[in-house]
């Protein structure tokens, strides 16, 4: 067997850096904009004990921090990663090519680093992954800084998931079908949850003689969304070049037991 390249550990810690950036920043998001949704009835939305007055050290304070860390990380984030793939783009696209000129044992700084946000992806669609953090930053920001229930937060939470459908089928990006399958079914099912319970907030508000439907209503979507969940698990779990990277990684475990 050809023995594994050595990764310098700058590079290693670079990678790990940039992915914790990555993989907790819609969780910090949601926190960060939680310190900056609008004021109800003259206290902070998620600090009702706070009052938002520019008189009032604390509100200031966390405005200021809030907004703060809403350019530096929530935008800074995903425009930093997206502007670092921009840059390398050349590399990225001709990296097979390029590959076939590396000494043995060269390992390549960009493929090492930002691999995880365009490996999934069709050569031309490196970029897709900016587009799927973009989608999120939008919606969180939707929930948290539109008043909630109003026309508008409902239109700009349709209008961005139904955009973002038409796009991906538009761009299959992913390299293999399925994967562009499931990710339109999810994206289907997530439209149809929300619209379906902005639609029974509504009657709830009108009249309780539904009641009966809308439990059977709620319970099918329920059902819908706990089939998506196990048939995306199910879908990745019998792929076969998944099978055959488990069966390598297992097999390769195996022969170094019995060294």
């Amino acid at each position: 067997d050809k023995s594994e390249p050595v990764v310098p550990l700058k590079w290693v810690v670079l990678r790990t850096f940039l992915f914790m950036l990555y993989a907790f920043h819609y969780d910090l998001c949601m926190l960060i904009l939680a310190v900056i949704k609008p004021c109800v009835d003259g206290f902070m939305a998620n600090f009702p004990w706070i009052e938002c007055a520019l008189d009032n050290a604390v509100f200031v304070q966390f405005e200021v921090e809030g907004w703060v860390f809403m350019f530096l990380y929530v935008l800074g984030v995903p425009f930093g990663l997206g502007g670092a793939m921009f840059y390398f783009r050349q590399r990225i696209i001709n990296r097979e090519e390029l590959a076939k000129h590396h000494p043995e044992g060269y390992v390549d700084p960009v493929e090492h680093t930002l691999g995880f946000m365009y490996d999934n992806y069709r050569t031309q669609k490196y970029w897709f992954e900016f587009m799927f953090i973009l989608r999120r930053i939008l919606l969180a920001c939707f929930n948290n800084l539109i008043l909630p229930d109003t026309p508008l937060q409902t239109f700009c939470i349709t209008s961005t998931i139904a955009f973002f459908i038409w796009f991906h089928q538009d761009q299959r990006p992913f390299l293999m079908r399925v994967e562009n399958a499931m990710a339109l079914f999810s994206a289907y099912v997530e439209l149809l949850t929300y619209v379906s319970g902005k639609y029974i907030e509504s009657v709830q508000l009108w009249t309780s003689d539904w009641d009966t439907y809308i439990a059977i209503v709620q319970n099918i979507l329920l059902a819908v969304n706990l089939f998506t969940v196990v048939l995306f698990v199910a879908t990745f779990v019998i792929q076969p070049s998944y099978v055959k990277a488990i069966m390598r990684v297992l097999k390769k475990q195996w022969r170094k037991l019995r060294r």
